[in-house]
């Protein structure tokens, strides 16, 4: 007998309802609500224009490789994932027909297809999925299912041909791992997945640099999350680019500059990558109260003067809404026969 039609269970995530009630009866609850998030453009000095797409509950973006369109991840009151696609120039977004949990968003180099993690119909764990970005053909799983754990696309190699995939393997206990690591999936032959990066800290929110010979990534290995860049296909040294905590990193399209986020602040670092790897310091581009997702919370256009953002629902800047019902055990014995 459904008693809520609106409480928030976090289902994407946790999957915990967000309610108490006490012995007395009082209930308390967080419901759900349709998030009105608009998608801006900021550009290096933090100047703010408004993008011509509908509010909605966006939670992940990505800029097509020629700049002309937009894949989006959202979600509704009723807790559900959409996939969007987007384009500039029209204004217009296509829903993609799939239906289930999406994470993490990357665009193939010629533009003809984004891959994404999904657990179709929002049931079992996600797994790498590609489909075409004009939505003529559906969802396509690129590796085989695997109990016990998640596999989430994160980067193309500029080719095409390899695509960079993060692996949380919960049943694995060894003491080399967390079971949060980086594998490589080939995009021909049998697609099966091949090691990275396996260390004993988590490495994830990985992304291949333009040139394809080198990869950021974030890791905790320091104690807190940090921004750090490896040689690929490896072995080789390792760099730390953030000082200060740092998250969602991302390339330029010339490969001059690695970008991530610390907190309200998006943070640029100089880089050279031939004939080796050089970094410069961290500064700060600008600073303001933008949606931070773990990966795929910004984009930064093809040009590199302007990013993508995810301007938070007015509302979100208040505290949290929660509902109190008075006598709920009353109405829980009127709705529900032989309740005591």
């Amino acid at each position: 007998m459904p008693l809520l039609d609106d409480l928030v269970t976090n289902f994407n995530f946790m999957r915990c309802a967000e309610y108490a009630f006490s012995q007395e009866g009082t209930l308390v609850y967080l419901p759900t609500r349709q998030l009105q998030r608009t998608l801006v453009w900021v550009d290096r000095r933090g100047a703010v224009e408004r993008v011509p797409f509908p509010p909605g509950g966006y939670r992940q973006v990505a800029i097509s490789p020629d700049g002309g369109r937009l894949a989006a991840i959202t979600v509704d009151k009723g807790e559900k994932d959409a996939l969007l696609v987007g384009d500039f120039a029209r204004g217009t977004l296509s829903r993609s027909t799939a239906e289930g949990v999406f994470t993490s968003l990357a665009w193939a180099p010629d533009g003809r297809r984004v891959a994404f993690g999904f657990a179709p119909g929002g049931r079992g764990l996600r797994g790498p999925f590609w489909q075409s970005a004009d939505g003529s053909s559906p969802p396509e799983r690129l590796t085989s299912e695997t109990a016990l754990q998640t596999e989430n696309p994160t980067s193309f190699s500029p080719d095409g041909h390899l695509l960079l995939v993060e692996v949380i393997n919960i049943a694995d206990t060894s003491p080399s791992t967390t079971g949060w690591d980086l594998f490589v999936l080939p995009l021909s032959g049998d697609r099966k997945l091949r090691p990275f990066l396996q260390m004993q800290f988590n490495q994830e929110l990985a992304r291949f640099s333009p040139d394809g010979r080198w990869v950021a990534y974030r890791s905790n290995e320091s104690g807190r999350h940090e921004i750090f860049v490896r040689s690929f296909p490896g072995p080789g040294a390792k760099w730390q680019i953030s000082n200060d905590e740092g998250n969602d990193p991302l390339w330029s399209r010339n490969g001059r500059e690695l970008f991530y986020r610390d907190g309200d602040k998006l943070m640029a670092v100089d880089v050279e990558t031939k004939p080796t790897f050089r970094a410069g310091r961290p500064r700060a581009l600008f600073e303001g109260r933008y949606v931070e997702a773990e990966f795929n919370g910004y984009d930064v256009a093809p040009d590199g003067t302007r990013f993508l953002m995810i301007k938070p629902d007015p509302e979100e800047s208040g505290p949290a809404h929660v509902n109190v019902v008075l006598n709920w055990f009353e109405e829980v014995k009127r709705r529900v026969p032989g309740a005591k």
